[in-house]
């Protein structure tokens, strides 16, 4: 369960930064249904992709989706790299302008085309692709680079600590060590697809010997403690 929040929590996170940057390029949301009915700026954006396209299909304009798909990137801590195959020479121009605005590139012969496309890498890892006017970043991948990455997604500074369980041991054990954080004048919640400054997580196994595990979600480590002991630890820690 914890996967699943903490995930959660990363697309949040990259759907914010995406759309500040789109607000930025003046790039407009729009259902994915509309994507092609409309002859201006604009994007959509779900679980798995962020699909931009641009308005026209001048040089300046090509180089400026790319630009906001590096910047993405950047914005995410993720050091992205352009792999970019020109094949028509009316495109030449093209390397000018994303050397003037200091885009990470280089020149590949691997993508197949008539005219201009790339691709977006991070070391092996492709993380996104584009051609005439057009962009695509997949979200999946970019949360595994996240990972990979170590880059700590923000809290919920309102939240104090989340208890996470599954058994009903364990929500039944949840709902008194929240009830007693409470009283000690802890924010906290259970189950809920929040990102606190803590999270305690309840197993079964731990348990048998009165213990749990509480991982600080800021700095990524995780202590194991006896139940009785949660309320000291938060204070000398939050």
């Amino acid at each position: 369960m914890e996967k699943i929040i903490i995930e959660n929590k990363k697309k949040e996170y990259i759907a914010d930064i995406i759309k500040s940057i789109c607000e930025k390029y003046r790039f407009a949301k729009v259902e994915k249904e509309e994507i092609n009915k409309v002859n201006s700026k604009v994007y959509y954006l779900n679980n798995k992709e962020l699909y931009l396209k641009n308005d026209n299909n001048s040089l300046i304009k090509e180089a400026e989706i790319i630009s906001l798909v590096y910047q993405i990137f950047n914005l995410l801590n993720i050091d992205a790299l352009i792999k970019i195959n020109i094949s028509n020479s009316k495109y030449n121009k093209l390397k000018e302008y994303l050397d003037l605005l200091e885009i990470n590139f280089e020149e590949t012969d691997k993508i197949k085309t008539d005219e201009f496309a790339y691709a977006i890498y991070s070391g092996d890892t492709k993380l996104g692709e584009g051609k005439s006017g057009t962009a695509t970043i997949d979200l999946e991948k970019t949360i595994s680079e996240i990972e990979n990455n170590g880059t700590i997604v923000p809290v919920d500074e309102k939240v104090d600590v989340l208890l996470i369980g599954e058994s009903e041991n364990e929500l039944e054990t949840s709902s008194y060590i929240a009830q007693n954080l409470r009283l000690n004048g802890f924010i906290t919640e259970i189950n809920e697809e929040i990102n606190a400054k803590f999270n305690i997580i309840l197993k079964d196994k731990d348990l048998e010997h009165n213990e749990v595990i509480i991982k600080d979600n800021v700095t990524g480590e995780e202590t194991k403690s006896n139940i009785n002991d949660i309320a000291e630890y938060l204070e000398m820690n939050i």
